[in-house]
């Protein structure tokens, strides 16, 4: 550590930040609970619950009794999510890779079909993770499949 300057001096401001952010015999501040709970409408309006729209679409897009057009849009729409590698990274855990997977090899309309492999392809660019966990997943015969 001591011979890059970038680290020294990255460590001198988290210990500056400690200290500034610690006042010598100062109790923790309490917040109180019902206040909490009269601003939750807030708090749930600032941060929204951003998996919780990932997963209904994810549903949507599995579900075969659906129209088709509103599971192609809901691969659409799960892509558009893919783009941002913080969404990405977690779409195996969250069951995203599998449903596409699941879409592309059930289903005969070519549209379900193009959206599936376009949101694979989009939620492993760029994160090694992602690309493995297709890889196991037997994604490659599918792209394969897809291209001929």
């Amino acid at each position: 550590m001591d011979g890059d300057p970038r680290l020294k001096s990255l460590n001198e401001v988290l210990k500056w930040s400690v200290k500034e952010s610690t006042k010598d015999g100062a109790e923790p501040r309490k917040v109180d609970p019902k206040v909490v709970e009269e601003n939750k409408h807030l708090l749930d309006e600032l941060f929204r619950d951003e998996y919780g729209g990932i997963e209904a679409l994810r549903k949507l897009a599995a579900d075969e009794s659906a129209d088709v057009g509103d599971r192609a849009e809901a691969l659409e729409a799960l892509e558009e999510y893919a783009q941002d590698l913080n969404f990405a990274v977690n779409f195996g855990k969250v069951g995203v890779l599998k449903t596409a997977l699941d879409v592309f090899r059930g289903s005969e309309d070519s549209r379900l079909r193009a959206n599936s492999v376009w949101l694979l392809g989009t939620s492993m660019q760029d994160i090694q993770s992602i690309k493995d966990e297709l890889v196991e997943m037997g994604v490659i015969p599918m792209l394969k499949e897809a291209l001929e």
